[in-house]
């Protein structure tokens, strides 16, 4: 989801790119950083700002059918190059997975563009199918092949024969992952 806040309108003005679904959301900003949204489509229910890092928001109607409930971070985007990425390591959590499980990630990713990663998934622990198998996961991901936006604010790594991540970063602190499985934060 594309989030645009115009602070002088106070409003919200988001395009849902899994569904085609957008809307502008008057808001007000409450004395304990709670955020009181009126949309008229009732997708956005209620935000929070976490001071000097994103906002958190709070939607109903996501997803390809519009049905799907989901915590959206919204972040500064900026200007972005696989050297903001190179010879930094990440942690982050994959909260929306495509079979509904969460997994906890760390990557470093290498000055020549590959990332170790190393995940935890607790199903793995817990799934009798997964016998013998361990919930702890390691391997590389090769970053070489990212193709930079033209505005310079995203990119695309293709992941697979048939599917590509798309990076929405801010160069100063965190960024978004959008994966077939679910959204990332780092």
């Amino acid at each position: 989801m594309t989030i645009t806040i115009d602070s002088t309108a106070q409003t919200i003005a988001y395009t849902d790119v899994s569904n085609g679904d957008s809307g502008t959301v008057p808001y007000s900003v409450n004395s304990d950083g709670t955020y009181t949204l009126t949309d008229p489509n009732h997708n956005l229910v209620a935000a929070y700002e976490v001071p000097s890092y994103a906002l958190l928001i709070q939607a109903a109607k996501t997803g390809p059918n519009l049905n799907a409930p989901a915590l959206i971070t919204a972040v500064d985007s900026g200007q972005i190059s696989m050297s903001t990425f190179a010879g930094h390591s990440y942690n982050y959590m994959q909260f929306r997975h495509c079979l509904r499980w969460a997994r906890g990630r760390s990557v470093t990713i290498s000055a020549q563009g590959i990332g170790s990663n190393s995940s935890y998934w607790p199903y793995g622990a817990l799934n009798s199918g997964n016998q013998g198998q361990s919930p702890f996961n390691s391997g590389t991901i090769d970053m070489t092949q990212a193709q930079l936006d033209p505005s310079a604010r995203s990119s695309k790594f293709p992941t697979r024969a048939t599917t590509s991540t798309t990076s929405l970063a801010r160069p100063t602190a965190c960024s978004r992952v959008d994966t077939p499985n679910g959204a990332c934060r780092a």
